[in-house]
């Protein structure tokens, strides 16, 4: 979707500010036990350092490797464009997951002996909230606003 270098920082910094939140806040009433109003303000408050990594990690990795991967896996011409931005979104849920959560855990409790067992639960929990965010809600989500965002005519398609 994102044409030039502009559009790509916009486009990937929305992708990843919502993801944050809402992983932020799924996390958050986790421990909470549930969620609450202050929920969403404490979470707000708390995820720009992720926010900042996982925009890193995204913009200059996996928005490259995941593409690249699902080229080799399947032909693109022959199937449905939803069936391949499924298999991006996939894909970079699956790269993002564990690496965010290594960084969260590190982040917020340090390497410690329960370090290890704590990263496996946390990325076990998170991976099917931020895949089912990502392909039912978030994605199109911020697919439907880029777009409304960057309106192209349709001299600009081709």
């Amino acid at each position: 979707m994102p044409k030039t270098k502009l559009e790509s920082v916009v486009f990937t910094a929305m992708m990843v500010f919502c993801m944050v939140f809402c992983m932020t806040c799924y996390t958050g009433a986790i421990r909470a036990g549930g969620v609450t109003y202050g929920l969403f303000s404490t979470a707000i408050r708390e995820m720009w350092v992720e926010f900042v990594f996982v925009f890193l990690l995204v913009f200059f990795g996996v928005s490259r490797i995941a593409p690249r991967i699902a080229l080799k896996l399947l032909h693109p011409r022959e199937l449905p464009q939803i069936l391949f931005t499924l298999v991006v979104q996939g894909l970079t849920v699956s790269m993002v997951v564990p690496t965010a959560t290594l960084f969260a855990t590190l982040f917020h409790g340090g390497l410690h002996l329960q370090f290890f067992p704590q990263w496996i639960q946390l990325a076990g929990l998170c991976f099917p909230a931020a895949l089912i965010l990502q392909v039912f809600y978030i994605g199109p989500l911020v697919r439907w606003l880029f777009r409304l965002l960057f309106r192209r005519t349709s001299q600009d398609n081709h």
